[in-house]
C-alpha cells in the first residue's frame, strides 16, 4: 500500500484492519441484489450460483453487528451509508440490531430473547433450533413494532431516536417485503438463513453457561481459523465486558480475563461455522 492509499485509509477508517470489512459493507448490496438482475439459472448452475451467493454475503450480518458496537468509519456519512446498505443486505437494520442487542441483550434484558430452560441447559439440536427459529422472528417483527410504538404513537424520548428508528426499520421490511414478492424462491430462503444464523449464534455463545456468573455467563472459541474469519467474535467474554472495543483488541482483552473464565466455557468451533465457507472447508479437509 502507498503512501497515498495509506493516508486515504486512516482518513476513512479508525483501524486500517477494517479496509477489507469496508469493501464488504459496501457491496454487500449489490450481491444481494444481483439475482433480482439476472433472474436464477436453471439445473446444476443454479447450486453454482448459491453457493458464489454464498461466499460473497456470508457474515455479512456479524459485519453489521461488529459495526454498530464500534462504527467502522471515522466518516458519519459512510456509517449511515453501511447502516443502510448492510441493513438491506441483512433484512435487519442497524436501528433493530441496537434496539435487540445493545439496549437489552448488552444490558442483561432477555425479554426479547428469553430461553426455555431446557433450551439453554445443554445444546441440543432441538433447543438450538426452537430457540433460534423463534428469536428470529422476533429480532425481525419486535424492533419495527416497539419503535413504531414509541417513535410514533407514544413519542417517547429516548437517545435512541426510536422515530428515525422506525424509519429505518420499516424501509429495510419494505425492502425485504419486495424482495421476497419479486423473487421468493431465492430470497425467501436467503433471509431466513441470515437471520436464522445470527439467533443461532446467540444460542452457541451462551448454551450451557450461567447468566448469573461472572464470568461463566458466555462462551468462548479460541480456533485462530474461527477468529480470523470472525474478526474475534469467539472472544466472547471479552466482547460483553467491553462492548464498544474494537475487534483487533478483544484476544488482548480476552488474555486479562482467562483465567477467571471456567473451562466448560472454552469451546472448539462453533456450528454456525456451516455459514461461514471457509470454516466450512477447514472441518472438511482438516
Amino acid at each position: 500500500m502507498t503512501d497515498k492509499n495509506l493516508d486515504i485509509t486512516q482518513a476513512l477508517l479508525h483501524y486500517k484492519e477494517d479496509s477489507l470489512n469496508l469493501a464488504r459493507g459496501v457491496t454487500a448490496l449489490p450481491i444481494v441484489l444481483l439475482p433480482l438482475v439476472t433472474g436464477l439459472p436453471a439445473s446444476e448452475w443454479a447450486i453454482v450460483y448459491a453457493l458464489l451467493i454464498w461466499f460473497l454475503l456470508s457474515d455479512i450480518n456479524f459485519l453489521l453487528h461488529q459495526h454498530v458496537h464500534h462504527p467502522i468509519s471515522r466518516s458519519r456519512f459512510l456509517n449511515g451509508l453501511l447502516d443502510i446498505f448492510m441493513g438491506l443486505a441483512t433484512g435487519m437494520s442497524a436501528s433493530a440490531w441496537r434496539q435487540h442487542h445493545l439496549f437489552r441483550h448488552h444490558k442483561g434484558d432477555n425479554a426479547w430473547t428469553y430461553a426455555r430452560d431446557w433450551e439453554k441447559r445443554r445444546p441440543t439440536f432441538l433447543g438450538c433450533f426452537i430457540y433460534s427459529f423463534r428469536y428470529a422472528a422476533i429480532v425481525f417483527f419486535a424492533p419495527l413494532w416497539e419503535s413504531f410504538h414509541k417513535g410514533i404513537i407514544t413519542r417517547k424520548r429516548h437517545p435512541h431516536k426510536y422515530r428515525a428508528a422506525f424509519i429505518d426499520n420499516f424501509m429495510v421490511f419494505a425492502f425485504v417485503a419486495f424482495l421476497v414478492v419479486s423473487l421468493p424462491l431465492f430470497y425467501i430462503p436467503y433471509f431466513f438463513m441470515v437471520t436464522y444464523y445470527t439467533t443461532r449464534t446467540d444460542y452457541e455463545n451462551h448454551v450451557g453457561c450461567d447468566q448469573d456468573s461472572a464470568y461463566g455467563f458466555a462462551n468462548n472459541v479460541l480456533s485462530p481459523l474461527y477468529n480470523v474469519v470472525r474478526d474475534n467474535f469467539g472472544y466472547h467474554t471479552a466482547h460483553h465486558y467491553f462492548p464498544e472495543a474494537h475487534w483487533t483488541t478483544l484476544p488482548r482483552l480476552h488474555a486479562t480475563l482467562a483465567d477467571k473464565i471456567p473451562p466448560k466455557c472454552i469451546r472448539d468451533c462453533s456450528g454456525t461455522g456451516l455459514w461461514t465457507p471457509p470454516l466450512v472447508l477447514n472441518m472438511i479437509f482438516k
